[in-house]
C-alpha cells in the first residue's frame, strides 16, 4: 500500500538528471493512485527504515558483473512518439496537443 520512491526523473529515456530523494518520497497508493501528495515522511519513520533495508538486502544478491537489467538507451528499444522529433516523448505535448486538451 505504501510506495517509496528513492529516485525520481521525468522519464526513463530523457536526459535530465534523476533527483535522489532522502527521505524517499511516500505515497498511499489505495487513497492516492496518482501519486499527487506525497505522505508525511515524519508519520513513517519506521516504515522507511524496513524499505531502505530491504533496498540494501536486495542490493547485495545483485550480480553486478552481468549486462544491466535495463535495456540501456539503445535507440532501439526507446518506444517511438514522434518519428519527426527522434521519437522523443517531450515534443508530444506541443502546442497543437495542449490545445486539444483544454
Amino acid at each position: 500500500r505504501i510506495k517509496a520512491w528513492i529516485w525520481t526523473k521525468s522519464a526513463h529515456f530523457n536526459a535530465d538528471v534523476e533527483v535522489y530523494h532522502d527521505p524517499p518520497l511516500l505515497f498511499d497508493t489505495l487513497a492516492d493512485p496518482a501519486e499527487a501528495s506525497p505522505l508525511d515522511p515524519s508519520d513513517y519513520q519506521e516504515t522507511i527504515v524496513r524499505i531502505l533495508d530491504l533496498v540494501k538486502e536486495h542490493k547485495a544478491t545483485v550480480d553486478w558483473s552481468s549486462p544491466p537489467l535495463t535495456m540501456g538507451r539503445n535507440p532501439k528499444n526507446i518506444p517511438c512518439v514522434d518519428k519527426k522529433n527522434g521519437c522523443r516523448t517531450s515534443k508530444i505535448l506541443s502546442d497543437d496537443v495542449l490545445k486539444s486538451m483544454e
